[in-house]
């Protein structure tokens, strides 16, 4: 495994899901300072750089992991550990408020559904680099890792 920023330890094949974690951390982080003195975006702002996340590869980032990388490690242990449960109930939430977010106008509902989400999309990566990731290269072989790797969906950075 190689050593990825700040001491945390990534498989080389899961690469494009962290780096795409990277990115959903600063979206997160502009929705948490939504109309707060922090920000220097507007709510606008903010909802354009979210729904390029989301169109660009959030989305896409969900399916990887449920249709990819679920399936694979389903073959070696069960899936019935409660923070593989989780990080379902996770995805389904977050693209509920992702919606939420994105159909709401410059509202209260609306800043408070983007701080909402700005912070459940933090502890659901964070779980997922810390937690879920690490169980998962415990489990998988090195083969299937690498068969994994190139049918993750790529992405760019935020602008």
């Amino acid at each position: 495994m190689a050593k990825k920023g700040k001491g945390i330890k990534r498989h080389k094949s899961l690469y494009p899901l962290s780096h795409h974690h990277q990115n959903g951390l600063a979206i997160a982080l502009f929705l948490k300072r939504a109309e707060t003195e922090e920000s220097t975006f507007t709510v606008e702002e903010i909802k354009q750089k979210l729904q390029r996340f989301w169109e660009s590869g959030g989305n896409e980032h969900f399916r990887d992991e449920e249709e990819l990388l679920l399936p694979a490690y389903a073959r070696y242990v069960s899936l019935d550990e409660p923070e593989i449960s989780e990080m379902l109930v996770e995805h389904v939430h977050i693209r509920a408020l992702v919606q939420q977010v994105l159909e709401t106008t410059g509202t209260d509902d609306g800043v408070e559904a983007m701080h909402r989400l700005g912070t459940i999309l933090e502890q659901h990566i964070r779980k997922e680099e810390r937690v879920i990731f690490p169980m998962m290269e415990k489990v998988l072989p090195e083969d299937v890792l690498e068969r994994l790797h190139p049918r993750f969906h790529q992405v760019d950075p935020p602008s």
